[in-house]
């Protein structure tokens, strides 16, 4: 069909299309710092022998994360997208209730392989950094109306998991809260989490945190460990008298 208004054609194809072609970018990262192998290897395998492999539980999950996906039957988008399949190569994809079922079997287990597999690509991601590390710490909310969801401080039911980032965005380290969890709560160890994850010869140089983590403990350890810190404060009158009584 000729447009004769604009100058472009419409044809017919046999050819698969996807509207996910960014997801191919992601799949090919995946493929190249060879997360099938650190998931096949670290997280635990299935008894039966005719099961799937870890990694074919999790490569339709990240894909279906990334590509915006809030639920489990959402996994149906990867698994009827036929062409972003051809492209990275993937012949099987679980249902969602058997990804569910995968999910909650061997839980801690899972969590601590995922941990170790997180500490093995952020040893990598270290090698190629020569800049002291800076820490930024922050509660991120994600709303759920799950019967185990609590009201979070946005006043929405959810979950309130608190996340360590590293020069630039590396997830470092991560701790699932529950949504009455306070935003202040355990914020030293989280940091001496954080800390935990490094490799031996590396160490935290700064610290950017906003007022939840305006704590006199935490600063207290900054200041012994050699750890500079920006940490946000609520501008109430203690703080801004104190803030007057600094001299040049």
């Amino acid at each position: 069909m000729t447009q004769r208004l604009l100058n472009f054609t419409v044809e017919n194809t046999d050819e698969r299309l996807t509207p996910r072609a960014g997801e191919v970018v992601f799949g090919e990262f995946l493929k190249a710092i060879r997360l099938d192998r650190l998931c096949n290897r670290y997280l635990p395998a299935s008894q039966s022998n005719h099961s799937y492999d870890p990694y074919t539980f999790i490569q339709p999950l990240l894909l279906m994360l990334h590509s915006g996906g809030r639920y489990l039957e959402d996994i149906r988008m990867i698994a009827s997208d036929k062409a972003l399949c051809t492209l990275l190569g993937i012949k099987r994809i679980p249902v969602a209730d058997s990804i569910g079922k995968w999910l909650k079997r061997n839980t801690e287990d899972k969590i601590t392989a995922m941990e170790k597999i997180n500490r093995i690509l952020l040893k990598r991601y270290l090698s190629k950094i020569e800049e002291p590390l800076v820490v930024d710490i922050d509660v991120t909310v994600i709303e759920s109306h799950k019967s185990i969801a609590r009201t979070t401080y946005k006043m929405f039911p959810g979950f309130t998991p608190i996340l360590g980032h590293i020069n630039g965005g590396y997830v470092i380290h991560q701790a699932f809260r529950a949504g009455n969890i306070a935003p202040a709560d355990h914020n030293l160890a989280f940091v001496q989490q954080c800390e935990s994850q490094l490799p031996k010869d590396r160490k935290i140089h700064y610290l950017r945190a906003d007022a939840a983590s305006y704590q006199a403990a935490l600063f207290n350890y900054c200041d012994k460990n050699n750890i500079t810190y920006v940490i946000g404060a609520h501008l109430d009158q203690r703080v801004l008298a104190s803030i007057g009584e600094i001299t040049q």
